[in-house]
């Protein structure tokens, strides 16, 4: 089943559409700027240092609850003030309640001012998303693990799966799950994340197969294609994610198929990483090929291009640059450009300044507004 949501829920002609249209600033005075260390568990932290997303999260695919490294990592290594002096006497802080049970949460409350054309600004303060999770090994091959929203719209499971160990490099995964395509963002806010509709507010249910070795990481899904929805015909919708790590670098491809009532959605791209001395830049390109049941068809590319730098312990400079095009169509090209400030002063905090320009020709005054946010994350 297709089913083409925007993060506000609203379905356009099968044309998935978001409020933040997405460029990003693209200053390479950065080149100069920062250390050869880097600071956070997202996915240039991995490029860095030639992991694969595993190596910090509980989910082999990535995203929400941290395994026993991230948290240590972000206790020691992350924040600008590790406070040494009350770890020093302390166990760190694993996620383990008790045998066998973890659990984790990730919280971030924002003010953000929005500047619209032709209409009076808007500051508001607001709670973004918060999240508990919770983890079970009952045996080191079984895990069960779930992902619960309790903020801002009330209770809403994102995803609920049991996870069977095959062997040192394959597992199988069944349950709610966040389909494998392109770079796992934190921000769903992103052309990546919600043009394709993989993100963590669109997850769905089905089974994945993961393999993972030195070098070659890969997972295969198959869901319902009905966004956690109720399912209503026999097709299903089918992810593949392949990537290749090296120390510094990946690179990879994707690949989704979707077909339903409605009509269907083919999607495919590459992204890759690589860490340049001080900097450490991102880079993805999807095709997404929509096609409904009157033959009507609309393709869209979308670019991201990211980079970030560590200017002193505990602060990054992330720039990034986003963009959306149609290849036919009565549809506008639209970009986003932004710049960001993230400060990790203590274990688990995280405060983020940030700037989005955006910017269309599209009649929506919501392709070019402006938003100024100021962010205060925790997470363990």
């Amino acid at each position: 089943m297709v089913h083409w949501i925007t993060n506000n829920g609203i379905i356009n002609n099968g044309i998935t559409n978001n409020k933040q249209w997405i460029q990003t600033c693209c200053l390479t005075l950065l080149i100069f700027l920062g250390s050869n260390s880097k600071l956070l568990a997202e996915p240039y932290f991995a490029v860095d240092q030639g992991l694969d997303c595993s190596s910090c999260h509980a989910d082999p695919s990535g995203g929400g609850m941290r395994n026993t490294y991230g948290n240590i990592f972000a206790q020691r290594q992350l924040p600008a003030n590790n406070l040494t002096e009350y770890f020093s006497g302390n166990e760190p802080w694993t996620g383990k309640l008790v045998e066998p049970l973890s659990i984790g949460a990730n919280a971030r409350f924002s003010g953000r001012q929005l500047d619209i054309d032709d209409q009076d600004s808007s500051f508001a303060f607001g709670t973004d998303r918060v999240d508990i999770y919770l983890l079970a090994e009952v045996i080191p091959q079984l895990s069960l693990y779930i992902d619960q929203q309790v903020a801002p719209s009330g209770s809403l499971n994102k995803q609920a799966w049991l996870k069977l160990q095959l062997s040192d490099q394959f597992y199988v995964k069944v349950g709610k799950i966040m389909q494998p395509f392109g770079w796992r963002l934190e921000d769903d806010t992103a052309f990546t994340r919600s043009l394709t509709g993989i993100n963590f507010n669109n997850t769905d249910n089905g089974v994945e197969f993961g393999y993972h070795n030195n070098n070659f990481v890969s997972q295969v899904s198959i869901t319902n294609g009905a966004a956690g929805g109720a399912e209503t015909n026999d097709e299903k919708q089918f992810s593949a994610r392949i990537s290749y790590i090296e120390q510094h670098w990946q690179v990879g491809i994707s690949s989704n198929f979707n077909d339903g009532d409605s009509g269907e959605r083919t999607m495919y791209g590459v992204f890759a990483g690589i860490s340049t001395g001080p900097i450490t830049w991102l880079a993805e390109f999807d095709q997404v090929e929509d096609e409904d049941n009157a033959g009507i068809e609309v393709t869209q590319q979308i670019i991201l291009f990211e980079a970030n730098t560590q200017i002193a312990k505990g602060h990054n400079i992330k720039l990034t640059v986003e963009t959306l095009d149609f290849d036919e169509g009565n549809f506008e090209e639209r970009q986003r450009y932004s710049v960001l400030w993230e400060f990790f002063p203590y274990p688990f905090t995280q405060t983020r300044i940030g700037y989005r320009d955006n910017d269309s020709d599209d009649s929506n005054s919501l392709f070019s507004a402006n938003e100024f946010f100021i962010q205060l994350h925790t997470f363990f």
